[in-house]
């Protein structure tokens, strides 16, 4: 019995070591399994965000499209009324269609020598009945405009210009 004990007791003492060596792998397996789990989910993240943050920016950027679209066609619309407002302004200025728009929408017609009259005026006649007007007119305007009512007022510059 006590050879069977030593041949028995030293191939289990192997076995329990042969456990333990087989032990020692599969726990550094688990965290090299562990750290691997990790680095994958690290990835996967970082590459998520990163295709997270290239749609943001697209979309930022298409934004700016249609903003330089928008911006643009309110430009040549503004052009084509500033063109339109020149080609009007010169049509305005030009004395032919003025012309024509005085006799044809207003009924104007070129003066007749039998419709002018002329006038011969003394200047210094003129002259003087101006100056005296006005004199007439800053006097009443200064002392009786508080004095009297409208009508008044009206009557007096009536009878000034009159005077004439």
């Amino acid at each position: 019995m006590e050879v069977v004990r030593k041949d028995y007791l030293p191939y289990l003492t192997e076995e329990k070591k042969q456990n333990n060596q087989k032990q020692r792998p599969q726990k550094q397996k688990k965290n090299s399994y562990r750290f691997v789990k990790i680095a994958t989910a690290f990835s996967i993240s970082c590459l998520l965000m990163l295709g997270l943050l290239l749609v943001i920016r697209y979309a930022a950027i298409t934004e700016m499209k249609h903003e330089i679209y928008n911006l643009s066609r309110q430009l040549d619309e503004i052009e084509d009324s500033r063109e339109k407002l020149k080609v009007e302004l010169e049509k305005v200025t030009k004395s032919r269609w003025i012309e024509s728009e005085a006799v044809n929408r207003l009924g104007m017609m070129y003066p007749i020598s039998e419709n002018t009259y002329y006038f011969s005026v003394n200047s210094t006649k003129t002259a003087l009945l101006t100056n005296d007007l006005n004199k007439n007119m800053n006097t009443e305007d200064t002392v009786k405009v508080d004095e009297n009512g409208f009508i008044q007022r009206t009557i007096n510059k009536f009878a000034a210009l009159l005077k004439i």
